[in-house]
């Protein structure tokens, strides 16, 4: 296998936006103010930690020999990174790894277990917001509130990609909750999943020290991406290859995550 086949496996153009959500936790712990050395840390354990993730589920989805290689050197380093800053950090990197594994490796394969590999999959995307907290400030009961928030919104996102990824899913016979529960019934889950998400914005908007902003930014999130996914249903019905929502909501989130870093920057 050459060096460019080693680079695509680590799919980073997939998961480079994601390096938001790290750059969020430390604006968040920050209060707008930044040391571009903490911050270029965190920001280089979570690329390693995506880097290991991402990795770690194309080795399983599609090679059959050598799985741990490539996701293993990317995984030290990040915890070593980690480790060198704070041994907290280099705990949150630990728990997403083995949340990571549970869900792209055999035997546990929680990809394929329905509501298990939902849950598992977006718990995996919430180290990396505690990541940039951690880097400056200790984890505390506010980082925990965001981060279950952070957990929450990726319910739905994840339960679109499933929806974009339908077909190549069920063609290999890999069984998200997309291919188990039909297409209706996937929407129907994401439309709750994001009214959930909603109330625990609101939640957070009562009971932190986050404003009020917060709540009306995530509602106009939120409503975008419920009007569009309804809309692409009724255009498409069940004809799932004419959704091709995956791009555009990545478009959206990443507007989303620079409402947030400018909210968490002025008005915390």
């Amino acid at each position: 296998m050459g060096f460019v086949q080693y680079i695509s496996i680590l799919r980073i153009k997939d998961w480079a936006h994601l390096l938001g959500l790290t750059i969020l936790g430390y604006i968040y712990a920050s209060g707008g103010s930044i040391d571009f050395i903490p911050l270029s840390q965190g920001i280089l354990i979570g690329a390693l930690y995506l880097a290991y993730g991402y990795s770690l589920n194309e080795y399983f989805d599609r090679y059959t020999t050598n799985p741990l290689f490539l996701p293993g050197i990317a995984l030290l380093f990040a915890i070593l990174l980690a480790y060198s800053l704070h041994w907290q950090t280099a705990l949150i990197v630990i728990f997403g790894a083995i949340a990571g594994f549970i869900y792209s490796a055999r035997p546990f394969r929680a990809k394929e277990k329905r509501l298990w590999g939902l849950f598992c999959n977006a718990f995996c995307f919430a180290p990396l917001f505690l990541i940039g907290y951690s880097t400056i400030k200790n984890l505390d009961l506010e980082a925990i509130l965001m981060a279950v928030f952070i957990w929450l919104i990726f319910l739905p996102i994840d339960l679109i990609h499933q929806l974009n990824d339908y077909s190549q899913d069920k063609e290999d016979k890999i069984k998200t909750c997309a291919v188990s529960l039909g297409i209706k019934k996937t929407i129907f889950l994401a439309v709750m999943a994001l009214l959930f998400t909603l109330l625990w914005a609101f939640f957070l908007s009562r009971c932190s020290k986050i404003t009020s902003l917060f709540f009306f930014i995530t509602l106009f999130f939120l409503s975008g991406v419920l009007f569009y996914l309804l809309y692409r249903f009724v255009k498409y019905g069940n004809d799932i290859n004419g959704y091709k929502i995956k791009l555009r909501l990545r478009y959206l989130l990443i507007a989303y995550g620079v409402s947030l870093v400018i909210i968490f920057s002025h008005a915390i």
